[in-house]
């Protein structure tokens, strides 16, 4: 009957690999050959086609659906058509925060947001800061120049912004120290990151979910100490990848918060130049907390943690 036959396969499938007896091919194929005629090719898994790395060689690659709730993605349509060949994960306008570019906007967008804030403040007029934004421009060319000479790149960053502007330029990085700025950046380009990075997170989960179903009924060799123990399925396998995901994908979720931070509060972090408001307006507007106590920089614990969640996804 069923059982037995599905016994005989078990019985078949744990057998030792001839490999490890000293490389009998031909026989090794023969068993398997057994084993597919009593279970169906479907439910015998060869231990080449699907080794412990989780790869699925020859498979289609799908679009992914949307699996966990705290970022939802539409169903449907682009997103959510089943049997769609899929883009490489991350081959769609990948941001690059080492891109000189664009961390020289981020840069910018900072500067601009801390000025917004004064003219709040009334430190500037509206006019006054118009004019500051109707003048500056990023030209990594220049700045590369005044860094040969000044050896620094902030400052070389803030000349070739102040030099294209009349007296307005007394009020660009009016109060903040280097880190004001780099920091908060910084924490603006890691979220950026960090979003990209969760959303293939949900494509790689929903992708090994569907091959933990499709293989939940696929036999093979289960091992305990390096040596074949009793049999498995692949499905199982996988399955136990996709937990260990799901924690990763939520160590990440919780670095994105971690990194989200920035800090706009002087040269030792106690507001002596500078008030709070102008460091709450600037995070506010980049989707950014402020940074509950700082010193001259953001502290670099949460780097740390945000670098450990990457690798731990892999």
């Amino acid at each position: 009957d069923h059982a037995d036959q599905s016994r005989e396969a078990h019985v078949l499938a744990a057998r030792p690999a001839d490999r490890d007896r000293g490389g009998d091919e031909e026989g090794r194929a023969e068993r398997h050959e057994v084993a597919e005629q009593i279970a169906g090719p479907d439910r015998v898994a060869d231990d080449d086609q699907h080794p412990g790395d989780h790869r699925c060689h020859g498979e289609k690659r799908r679009r992914a659906r949307p699996l966990l709730q705290e970022h939802p993605r539409q169903q449907g349509g682009e997103h959510g058509g089943e049997g769609e060949d899929e883009d490489e994960v991350g081959g769609r306008g990948v941001i690059d925060a080492d891109d000189e570019e664009h961390r020289a906007q981020v840069w910018l967008k900072v500067e601009m947001l801390a000025l917004e804030a004064w003219v709040e403040l009334g430190l500037l007029t509206q006019a006054e800061y118009q004019k500051i934004a109707d003048q500056v421009t990023i030209s990594l060319e220049r700045m590369k120049e005044i860094e040969n000479v000044t050896h620094h790149d902030v400052i070389a960053f803030l000349t070739s912004l102040t030099e294209k502007c009349g007296p307005e330029a007394r009020f660009i990085h009016f109060g903040m120290t280097s880190s004001d700025m780099l920091d908060t950046a910084q924490a603006f380009l890691m979220k950026e990151a960090a979003d990209l990075l969760i959303e293939d997170c949900q494509k790689v989960l929903h992708s090994i979910q569907q091959k933990a179903l499709k293989y939940r009924n696929t036999l093979m060799v289960g091992r305990t100490h390096g040596i074949h123990a009793e049999p498995t399925t692949f499905g199982l396998k996988i399955a136990m990848w996709y937990t260990e995901m799901q924690r990763n994908y939520h160590r990440l979720i919780q670095a994105r918060e971690r990194v989200r931070v920035g800090k706009i509060s002087g040269a030792v972090g106690n507001y002596a130049n500078i008030p709070p408001f102008v460091e709450k307006y600037v995070c506010e507007k980049m989707g950014l907390k402020p940074a509950e106590v700082s010193t001259q920089i953001i502290q670099r614990d949460r780097y740390a943690e945000f670098i450990w969640a990457m690798a731990m996804i892999g």
